[in-house]
């Protein structure tokens, strides 16, 4: 045995049992923080708001954010004389993964894996109707493709997006819900197997995993302005995180009523999902389509009623005209529908007022929601937005009196179906324009949407599409007007 050195003899015992003590402490320090759970980041983040009409700053605009997913109101702030406000709002990094498990109520796997392009299919298995967003990353964690996926309660089957013009190589693929986030790697190949390409100089990590991407927060809002003699605004959600959508400039309308008394909602130009989301409706609805309005319009806030029919024909030819002047016109065909809107035009000198079409009925219904109803999923609360087959009597019922959506329209569920402007076709959809879809050139049938007193909750659903001939009356259709914007 070698003797010990000077210095080993003229070292105290306690300073080894400190170091000792130093050391382990340090182990189970690291220990515990790599079974942690990886927690989010927090973000805060400047939006500046600039309020405008006719060109000019307004003054004392209340301007709100609202979470996108919750509505809960999350910062205020009023604009000051140059038409300015700034509000600063908290956002949550979801770069990092969850735990194991299935918390939330949702789980993903990938499949197959590796996958050729164009072959890779998320199998997500939710416990309830859920909306989420379908994000692919490379290994550096930028964002390659991302679509939003409707999920059905139970399994789910799901292409993942942009797989058939990757390159060979490794990605993540990361389901977000809320503030659930699934990530699952995926090998996409070449035809003989390996990961070659383009994608072969980006290599993965050796620790890559489920839970390393570094991932670039997304925060969507809403923001709601109000100003005194302006009608109030309400935006399509916004992702702040973006440095692109942190200056917004908005400009406010004064109310619009025409010379017989119709209230119209200006709708701002704007990017929708249109169709069956939830996967619950009628072929006609599908496939769900991305579609693009790029003009504002202005919209009927109710539909028209006896009195305005009146007004510009002469006459009432509604069944239910014993309900009041206040009560929607019905038993009007759609060629009638068209006599109105040219009567009106004539008695204003103006050739803007028409049916919508189909795209700009559900834009507007919708008013940024992606739900089975203007207020969400859940048909209990319809009694509150909408008179159906079960609170109607079996009858219409004067406008205005439920609830309206996002955008201040009434009775866009329930009390008449509306006619528009659309030929109707079942298979449009496959082949419609995603820019300003004009609806078929020719066909037997026009379109009308939303519903009436004389359906349930099922047939008042948003992506609903209804349809008869352009000379059929019934006591349970009527109209809404558009104006374009000129």
């Amino acid at each position: 045995m070698n003797s010990p050195t000077e210095r080993d003899m003229n070292t105290p015992q306690h300073s080894y049992t400190c170091r000792f003590i130093r050391c382990g402490a340090t182990a189970l320090l690291l220990l515990g923080l790599a079974w942690l759970p990886r927690v989010s980041m927090a973000q805060t983040y400047e939006v500046e708001f600039t309020v405008v009409h006719d060109g000019a700053a307004v003054e004392g605009a209340k301007v709100v954010a609202l979470h996108g997913g919750t509505s809960a109101r999350v910062d205020s702030a009023y604009t000051d004389a140059s038409g300015k406000a700034v509000l600063v709002l908290g956002i949550t990094n979801v770069a990092r993964d969850e735990e194991p498990g299935v918390p939330d109520g949702v789980e993903m796997s990938v499949y197959p894996n590796p996958a050729a392009a164009g072959q890779a299919r998320a199998r997500i298995v939710a416990s309830a109707p859920r909306q989420a967003d379908l994000v692919v990353y490379d290994v550096l964690g930028r964002e390659v493709e991302r679509t939003r996926a409707f999920l059905r309660a139970g399994v789910n089957e799901v292409a993942v997006p942009g797989t058939g013009g990757l390159a060979a190589g490794t990605y993540f693929v990361q389901l977000r819900l809320g503030g659930t986030v699934r990530t699952r790697p995926l090998v996409v190949v070449g035809g003989g197997g390996q990961a070659v390409g383009a994608a072969s100089s980006v290599v993965a990590r050796a620790d890559a995993s489920p839970a390393t991407p570094a991932v670039a927060a997304r925060a969507e809002y809403r923001f709601e302005v109000s100003a005194e003699g302006f009608d109030p605004y309400l935006s399509l959600p916004v992702d702040v995180a973006r440095l692109d959508r942190r200056l917004l400039t908005v400009e406010v309308f004064e109310p619009f009523v025409n010379s017989i008394g119709m209230a119209f909602a200006r709708i701002p130009a704007g990017t929708f999902l249109m169709g069956d989301i939830q996967g619950v409706g009628y072929g006609d609805e599908l496939p769900v389509h991305e579609v693009t309005l790029t003009k504002d319009f202005y919209i009927g806030k109710y539909e028209v009623t006896q009195a305005q029919w009146q007004a510009v024909m002469g006459s009432n030819p509604s069944w239910f005209s014993s309900c009041g002047v206040d009560c929607p016109v019905e038993w009007v065909s759609w060629e009638e529908a068209q006599a109105f809107v040219e009567a009106l035009n004539a008695l204003e000198e103006t050739t803007a007022y028409r049916l919508p079409t189909e795209a700009e009925w559900e834009y507007a219904a919708r008013a940024g929601t992606t739900t089975s109803y203007a207020f969400g999923d859940d048909e209990d609360r319809l009694d509150d937005y909408a008179w159906a087959r079960d609170n109607s009597g079996r009858r219409t019922q004067p406008v205005g009196q439920k609830k309206p959506n996002l955008w201040g329209l009434h009775d866009i569920h329930g009390n008449v179906f509306e006619w528009v402007q659309d030929w109707y076709k079942g298979d449009y959809y496959l082949h419609s324009p995603s820019v300003d879809p004009p609806g078929p050139d020719v066909g037997a049938e026009r379109a009308m949407r939303g519903g009436s007193w004389y359906y349930n909750a099922y047939d008042l659903r948003v992506a609903n599409r209804g349809r008869a001939a352009p000379d059929y009356r019934t006591n349970h259709i009527g109209l809404r007007l558009v104006r374009s914007v000129e």
